[in-house]
């Protein structure tokens, strides 16, 4: 296909100003009537890009505006690191009042086309990163920094913040950052329990389950909007699964009494790949099972045999990560 020839830049842009347009949107009205000459685009911008092309203004004549020159990179930021100002909203003002036109007033987009730009921070000479800009520590690595500061309240947190100890890849407001990645709550947040647990005690894993299953929550996330509720009775820890590691915990399925068994508690309680490929050959012929199909069927009716058995209803699941299944297996 013969690549379209348009007309150079300077003819186009001679044509369009006979117009009288008056803005972008009516060149786009115009466009849409018909009557443009074939061998000048619709997209005038896209297509004279490097070629002439510097403003809508410019194209249509409206007010010519030459492309702006400002100081280089560096030349800005040397200046501009000499007036301390904190901020990008004291920067704005500052250009505002003096409009200058030496340095752009959106070095962020201006100067971000040339690599040169690491946020306002390095533009300002403050040294600070945008929070959208920081790779801060998982909720758990933040937790266990956290919780060997000892703080009582949120009170000491924020006093602690301002401090300028807080190491920078930690959240001041970790509810913000979190919370839709496990947060709890403050008391989880600064350890609270874990130093109350020296002197209060919890409830014994079976009293507290007791109590928590009469909830009848249906999952954690039902547990974790309880606990933010502030119902949860003190005896009761939020973070059960750490608080009972070692006494009685296997999984929120059997704390909340919904049943269901996380798949890594669950592996853990399975026969080894070589005696459960024993049974499963017995039961395909004590049950004529053929196919993957007969098996689907099968393990619907008989999971409690499967739980008495203990292995598992897709073993192609439960045996891949030890690398010990294979297709030949079935």
């Amino acid at each position: 296909m013969k690549k379209k020839q348009w007309r150079d830049f300077e003819s186009a842009r001679k044509f369009v100003q006979s117009l009288n347009l008056k803005n972008q949107k009516e060149w786009e009205v115009y466009c849409k009537l018909g009557k443009k000459p074939k061998d000048i685009p619709a997209g005038v911008s896209r297509t004279y890009k490097n070629k002439g092309w510097v403003s809508w203004g410019d194209f249509l004549g409206t007010g010519r505006i030459y492309k702006k020159e400002y100081w280089n990179f560096k030349q800005c930021k040397s200046f501009i690191i000499k007036l301390n100002l904190e901020n990008r909203r004291d920067f704005l003002e500052w250009h505002k009042k003096n409009k200058t036109k030496k340095i752009p007033a959106d070095p962020d987009r201006v100067f971000k086309k040339t690599d040169e730009w690491k946020g306002w921070g390095d533009w300002l000479g403050t040294g600070r990163i945008a929070n959208q800009d920081i790779a801060y520590r998982d909720l758990e690595q933040s937790k266990k920094f956290v919780h060997t500061l000892y703080f009582k309240s949120k009170k000491e947190w924020f006093e602690y913040c301002k401090s300028g100890n807080k190491p920078d890849d930690i959240p001041s407001y970790p509810d913000t950052v979190y919370s839709d990645k496990h947060w709890i709550g403050w008391s989880d947040w600064l350890g609270n329990e874990i130093i109350a647990s020296y002197n209060k005690k919890f409830l014994s894993y079976v009293d507290a389950q007791k109590f928590v299953q009469s909830l009848q929550l249906k999952g954690q996330q039902d547990w974790q909007k309880y606990c933010k509720s502030g119902n949860k009775p003190d005896d009761i820890s939020s973070t059960p699964d750490r608080i009972y590691k070692n006494n009685g915990w296997n999984g929120y399925g059997d704390w909340l009494g919904t049943g269901r068994i996380a798949n890594p508690i669950k592996s853990k309680n399975y026969l080894p790949w070589p005696e459960a490929k024993k049974i499963y050959r017995k039961l395909a012929k004590k049950y004529e099972l053929k196919n993957g199909a007969d098996w689907k069927n099968f393990i619907k009716l008989n999971k409690q045999l499967l739980e008495q058995l203990k292995i598992p209803a897709h073993p192609n699941q439960a045996y891949l990560k030890n690398n010990v299944w294979r297709r030949r297996n079935k």
